[in-house]
């Protein structure tokens, strides 16, 4: 089973809810929205500097791609019955290069994200929990 965090930046889904999860439930696997981790090894000091150089798309790509991680027929090492907790999903990420994408060259991206999309939602049953709140209110309800 995947369970997903979705919705929009400052929400509370990495800061409130992913983090306290850990905490309370070490024995998951959690995975992290990808490109976070990549943009620094890739000399970009967040995901924003990627999308100023490069675009949406290319973004939208590096997201998508790290979802191959949890992906059963890519990742052998991953124990199939699992439970994994994401920061996002392949969904919301697609979602938000629809979302964003502007120019010329971010169209290019839409055929390969869109079946990337369709392939990392299909991987097994998902959970979505979507965050609407925003932190401090969410702090408030959580307590």
């Amino acid at each position: 089973m995947v369970i997903a965090l979705i919705g929009s930046h400052g929400t509370g889904k990495t800061t409130v809810f992913f983090e306290e999860m850990r905490k309370q439930r070490p024995d998951l696997i959690y995975f992290s929205e990808g490109v976070r981790h990549q943009s620094p090894a890739f000399g970009y000091g967040d995901p924003e500097g990627v999308c100023e150089k490069y675009g949406v798309g290319a973004f939208g790509l590096m997201n998508m791609n790290s979802w191959s991680v949890i992906d059963p027929k890519h990742n052998t090492t991953l124990d199939q019955h699992a439970v994994v907790v994401c920061d996002r999903s392949a969904l919301d990420n697609y979602a938000y290069y629809l979302a964003l994408r502007n120019t010329e060259e971010d169209f290019k991206f839409e055929p390969l994200l869109a079946g990337m999309a369709r392939h990392y939602v299909s991987l097994n049953r998902s959970f979505y929990l979507f965050f609407l709140r925003c932190y401090s209110a969410y702090r408030r309800w959580y307590a």
